[in-house]
């Protein structure tokens, strides 16, 4: 897939899309690891903003997000996208 998130960083070929959300690469690094290892396809971010856009964009199984961003945390990061259509 073409850039899924403001990095465009993106991992693995098959099984459940993942976005993961942590403004720690270390973090987003061992996320990444371990789900691809059992077939997941990661896209990381490391912002809210970024997550939104890679949510809309590669309509993923799952949003490993980090409770507390700089921009923006968990609590609005789910009104967002209940909010959307697209992304119930």
């Amino acid at each position: 897939m073409g850039p899924a998130a403001g990095r465009g960083l993106t991992y693995g070929a098959t099984g459940p899309r993942i976005v993961v959300v942590d403004v720690e690469p270390l973090v987003r690094r061992a996320l990444r690891t371990e789900l691809t290892r059992q077939g997941s396809t990661v896209f990381e971010t490391a912002t809210g903003e970024e997550a939104l856009r890679a949510v809309t964009q590669v309509h993923p199984d799952l949003v490993a997000l980090e409770f507390v961003l700089p921009d923006l945390g968990a609590g609005p990061f789910g009104l967002i996208m209940n909010d959307n259509g697209d992304t119930r």
